[in-house]
């Protein structure tokens, strides 16, 4: 099941992300009942996540400078067994706050990792653009400065805020039906000029990537990014230690999803806002690869 459209609080020890649900949903359950309005109603107590083994809190990554990016991290075999891209409003009543992140951003240019926690608990795949039942368009959140699960610092004017989705750009259950693909793949996505690449998650053992990029030799413009574009690398393994690296350019291909037309262009690296391949193994390891090790992701 892959759509794409014209893609857990601290770290508790070794096992942040494998008990972050239990202790998450006694945290959640705790805070008054307005941050439980918009949890989905079979997700609004840990006694009633049973009622769907789907429910969760999902963490993401955010990017952007010209709009607001979501990227949730997944695991297979799990709740988080979904790769998903939002472009998203971050609001407060009638308030847009994109302008305070972006802001917050500029002013913290050495933190490449924000993560957003949201305050509801829910099924992540109800935002699947052909989802039916009590599709989700919005959740409660919080947004931190590093990554929230690793020593994150929440940031005081983005707390008990609103995620309202503009659109999904990526959504696919893990892992994906089809066979992996063969060479380096990622999803393209971005506002005007300012472009970001997530690499495309299909089957364990793999990783999880998230770079800014700059494209030459093929324009795409706004009509192109929001139908989705699929960046392949030719010739190049699908690995972890295979992937992009900052300040590398490659000739690529770019295929808007759904058009038949393949074309040629130059992708040059900017930089790696994150990072994780240790979670995306079966079963998941929570420690440190080498190689995340070298990309300075702790």
């Amino acid at each position: 099941m892959t759509y794409i459209m014209t893609r857990q609080g601290r770290n508790v020890g070794a096992h942040r992300r494998f008990i972050k649900t239990i202790v998450l949903a006694g945290i959640i359950a705790a805070l008054p009942a307005l941050t439980m309005a918009a949890s989905d109603p079979d997700c609004s107590a840990p006694s009633e996540k049973d009622n769907n083994k789907d429910c969760g809190t999902h963490n993401m990554m955010i990017v952007g400078q010209e709009a607001v990016f979501l990227s949730h991290l997944p695991m297979f075999e799990s709740e988080h067994r979904f790769q998903v891209i939002l472009e998203v409003t971050l609001r407060k009543g009638n308030s847009s706050l994109d302008e305070a992140y972006f802001s917050d951003r500029k002013n913290n240019q050495q933190v490449r990792m924000y993560t957003l926690r949201p305050n509801d608990i829910f099924v992540i795949s109800r935002m699947f653009p052909d989802a039916s039942e009590r599709k989700r368009s919005s959740f409660d959140a919080e947004v931190f400065r590093g990554h929230l699960e690793r020593d994150g610092k929440p940031i005081r004017n983005l707390n008990n805020i609103n995620a309202e989705v503009k659109r999904v750009v990526y959504a696919a259950e893990l892992p994906i039906k089809t066979d992996p693909p063969k060479d380096l793949t990622y999803i393209l996505f971005g506002k005007g000029n300012d472009l970001y690449v997530a690499h495309q998650i299909a089957r364990a053992p793999d990783f999880d990537q998230l770079m800014a990029v700059q494209v030459g030799g093929q324009q795409f413009n706004a009509e192109d990014l929001e139908r989705g574009i699929l960046v392949t690398v030719p010739n190049r393994p699908n690995t972890a230690a295979k992937r992009l690296k900052t300040k590398e350019s490659v000739d690529a291909r770019g295929q808007i999803i759904g058009g038949d037309r393949v074309s040629p262009m130059r992708i040059t690296a900017g930089t790696e806002f994150y990072f994780e391949e240790s979670e995306l193994r079966v079963p998941p390891n929570f420690g440190q690869t080498a190689i995340e090790k070298a990309a300075g992701f702790k």
